[in-house]
């Protein structure tokens, strides 16, 4: 099954300060301090200088109290030092890297307790990294392939009202020093299926860039068709 996440950026609107989300949804970013340049991989991305730059989305409210969720991150670690945020929201979901033991951490904080999961990633190199929890199971992904799960804890995820923040936490610590070619959030659990596809068609691409236009659900297309420089953008909700 498709799902269709309730955050999706890609920054191919090169606004380094309106962090457009494409889900329609009405949860835009507001960025501060980060700067937006064409990924290596597709369509633009958002550098994050480890330090007090971000991006708030505010006080989302769809994973309070729920049952399920899925953080899908296509991200690259560039080199500092520390423990410093990538995401989060505080006592909801904290995501960050250690750049002494070279790992991306997850922690989700549900009825239970605190759920756990790690995995290494490599300085410099492009990673899609997914996070789902549901039925008591957290798992993070690398490329695809399932890394590492904490069954310890169960419930629903945890309810407050912090912003989520993409860098720096306010109050908390430094933004971790990281190129972000995309992010999706979602309050629903995304299947092998979806991840694989999520991989294999990335959002952000623009219609007239020799990419295969083969779509699926949640992926957002464009296009200069009418040649005056503006981009005209939609986000695919059906496909048959």
């Amino acid at each position: 099954m498709a799902i269709l996440p309730k955050i999706v950026s890609n920054f191919n609107e090169n606004d380094a300060t309106t962090i457009r989300d494409y889900s329609e949804n009405g949860n835009d970013g507001t960025g501060s301090g980060i700067t937006i340049a064409a990924s290596p991989s597709t369509g633009n991305e958002a550098t994050f200088n480890a330090a007090t730059d971000q991006i708030d989305y505010g006080n989302i409210t769809f994973l309070n109290g729920a049952a399920e969720m899925t953080l899908a991150l296509n991200l690259t670690i560039n080199t500092t030092t520390g423990d410093l945020f990538i995401l989060n929201k505080t006592d909801l979901i904290v995501v960050n890297y250690n750049y002494t033991t070279g790992f991306i951490t997850m922690q989700l904080f549900v009825n239970s307790g605190t759920a756990t999961v790690t995995a290494a990633l490599v300085i410099d190199t492009a990673y899609d990294v997914t996070f789902t929890y549901s039925s008591g199971s957290l798992k993070v992904y690398v490329d695809g392939t399932e890394i590492d799960e904490d069954t310890t804890e169960t419930g629903v995820i945890a309810n407050t009202d912090y912003d989520l923040l993409i860098g720096s936490s306010t109050g908390d610590g430094d933004s971790a020093f990281f190129k972000l070619n995309e992010i999706k959030l979602d309050d629903d659990e995304a299947t092998q299926a979806n991840i694989n596809a999520w991989i294999a068609e990335p959002n952000g691409v623009y219609t007239d860039s020799g990419v295969d236009a083969g779509f699926v659900v949640g992926d957002v297309i464009g296009t200069n068709f009418g040649g005056d420089g503006e981009v005209l953008t939609g986000i695919v909700s059906w496909v048959d």
